[in-house]
């Protein structure tokens, strides 16, 4: 019986951080903290020359990054003209940006983010997860 791949991981460096992307574990595996094992060797080596990850959640991996410590921000994206910063005046505004917003979420869930999704229909909505050295 040959070796099977359970997980991987890419990384793309950014300017002043690294971003994890492409993050999976074969679903047989899944459940059995091999995703904690995978990031923690990820941070082990990202650390070494970054002192700031980041990575985009799908929605059924919010509850599994805030587990591991990493703090959240909404990334909000949309088209030119749809919405302004005023939109989002119940938010702290962390940054404006060519193509949306980045804010400090109130709730880190996912109902929260269905919520919002339901609430600015014409944007994309995802949670970025950060963890500092």
């Amino acid at each position: 019986m040959g070796k099977e791949l359970i997980g991987a991981v890419c990384g793309f460096p950014r300017e002043d951080y690294l971003l994890m992307s492409e993050i999976a574990i074969d679903s047989r595996f899944q459940r059995r903290k091999f995703g904690e094992k995978l990031v923690k060797k990820f941070e082990k080596v990202a650390f070494k020359k970054y002192n700031k990850i980041h990575v985009g959640a799908l929605d059924n991996a919010i509850e599994f990054y805030k587990s591991l410590n990493y703090k959240p921000f909404l990334l909000v994206q949309f088209e030119n003209g749809v919405y302004d910063k005023n939109d989002f005046s119940s938010f702290e505004v962390l940054s404006v940006l060519d193509y949306g917003i980045e804010l400090n979420p109130i709730n880190c869930n996912l109902i929260e983010l269905k919520r919002l999704r339901n609430l600015y229909p014409k944007a994309k909505l995802q949670y970025i997860f950060t963890k500092r050295k």
